[in-house]
């Protein structure tokens, strides 16, 4: 099968598709995982499971300094302290909205209808479903952008090729495409396996490595100013819950808490077994992002 990410032809089977129908296949060339399917499911036509809802008032908190960090890390690449950015799967706008009070003019694009219109209470610039597709990015001019950014959505895309195109289209001379995704050459997935939770067969649809991820950058006019496995959210906190799925059938139960809460008793059940096991997250996840095996990498690339 052709790879859509470096176009090479060798690949393999790394699991084959399950009961549940999904399945990976690993390019021999760039390393990216893409998912497949069975009995005659095309991946392309998946309707993708996004519910953007609010976390409760402990993941709400955790969210917060998620973007906050985001935020800092950027920053310190800005040329200027105002222009225009787009962020491409804006979700809640958390991003856009303190761009928009440091003096930005803002721009996002998001699937979820329901999370669009919670965001255009604030920015009327929000688009509504893009079909995890370039038609956002084709609805804006060429050079338009001094900053682009795509947190954890290049792999929901059925042609990260042609996004990357037009991202690369409506970046200014200069400009700044910040991107991250899981990183599929992960201690974290390689420590669970199929059961890693950012597989998500039916929402991801491409799994990259960093190697894929420059080849696919530089393809297209980008220049790679920085690379990083560290993150927040997914890295320490994502380890955590990796471990503690190893021991136990009930995958990811404390993160579900936060989205799912179900009473404060186990909350506080699943909150004593994660802060017991997050030192040993924190510091396993530390080791891999040193062995550049994070599980995130996230790139800074300028528009040369």
């Amino acid at each position: 099968m052709l790879c859509k990410i470096c176009l090479s032809r060798d690949s393999q089977v790394v699991i084959a598709p399950s009961e549940c129908n999904f399945g990976y296949e690993r390019c021999k060339s760039c390393g990216v995982h893409r998912t497949v399917a069975k009995l005659g499911l095309d991946s392309e036509s998946w309707e993708p499971n996004q519910v953007n809802h609010r976390f409760n008032w402990l993941g709400e908190r955790v969210y917060g300094i998620n973007s906050w960090t985001r935020l800092r890390y950027i920053k310190r690449f800005l040329k200027g302290n105002s222009g225009k950015v787009l962020d491409y799967g804006c979700g809640r706008g958390d991003l856009l909205n303190k761009f928009h009070r440091m003096g930005w003019q803002v721009f996002g694009a998001e699937y979820s209808e329901a999370t669009s219109r919670e965001v255009r209470k604030i920015h009327r610039d929000i688009l509504l479903r893009s079909n995890f597709d370039h038609e956002t990015i084709s609805y804006y001019p060429d050079s338009n952008f001094d900053l682009v950014t795509s947190f954890h959505n290049l792999e929901h895309l059925v042609d990260p090729r042609l996004f990357i195109e037009n991202c690369s289209r409506v970046l200014k001379r200069g400009g700044c495409f910040v991107l991250e995704v899981p990183n599929v050459d992960s201690w974290q997935s390689r420590l669970t396996g199929s059961k890693w939770i950012y597989l998500d067969p039916r929402n991801h649809t491409f799994h990259f490595t960093p190697l894929g991820l420059r080849g696919l950058l530089e393809g297209y006019h980008f220049a790679i100013e920085r690379e990083t496995f560290l993150a927040f959210w997914m890295g320490t906190i994502g380890m955590t819950s990796a471990l503690i799925n190893v021991f136990r059938k009930d995958e990811n139960s404390f993160f579900h808490q936060m989205k799912e809460f179900d009473s404060y008793s186990k909350l506080i059940l699943e909150g004593i077994l994660f802060s017991f096991v997050y030192p040993v997250g924190v510091i396993l996840e530390l080791m891999s992002v040193f062995a550049k095996s994070g599980s995130v990498v996230r790139i800074v690339a300028v528009r040369s």
